[in-house]
């Protein structure tokens, strides 16, 4: 009985070093990296969000950009298909290393806000503009045209990564 005793207690701690191991590791996991699929994605297709409102026209959420979102290391990003006609107007306009893998599907062009005057080229003719907030990881939204109007309002960022 003394025998069965001991191996039960020995069990008994080895098996709660290995549950309070594995949950240290799970909590300098998410302390490090965070919970992504709790912040995960916000999608607005009515309505408003982050100053801007479904039905606007390019210009208008161009305006908004530049009024809301014109900080230091702020950035407006596009991206279009490589193998669209698109691409022999806009493939002058890419400014990123993405240039430098041909096996990408997409070209991108990425600007600092506060360098933008105008809507360029790549902007005019993407149908998603990406603003690029500064943070560790994950931080953006996404403006998704169709008729040059804004559909789609899409913020993503990870835990950890509030405003």
């Amino acid at each position: 009985m003394k025998a069965g005793i001991k191996t039960f207690i020995l069990k008994f701690i080895v098996n709660s070093v290995l549950v309070l191991f594995l949950s240290v590791l799970a909590l300098l996991f998410v302390a490090g990296n965070g919970i992504p699929f709790i912040e995960g994605d916000d999608k607005v297709t009515s309505g408003e969000a982050y100053n801007f409102k479904i039905g606007m026209t390019k210009p208008e959420v161009f305006k908004k950009v530049k009024t809301h979102y014109n900080k230091k290391d702020y950035y407006l990003r596009t991206l279009w298909l490589k193998e669209s006609e698109i691409n022999k107007k806009l493939e002058s306009f890419q400014n990123t290393q993405w240039q430098e893998y041909p096996r990408r599907k997409y070209s991108e062009y990425k600007i600092r806000i506060n360098e933008l005057n105008e809507i360029t080229l790549p902007l005019e003719y993407g149908g998603r503009w990406d603003i690029d907030l500064p943070a560790k990881r994950v931080n953006s939204i996404y403006l998704t045209f169709e008729d040059e109007r804004l559909i789609e309002i899409q913020k993503s960022r990870w835990l950890f990564e509030r405003p």
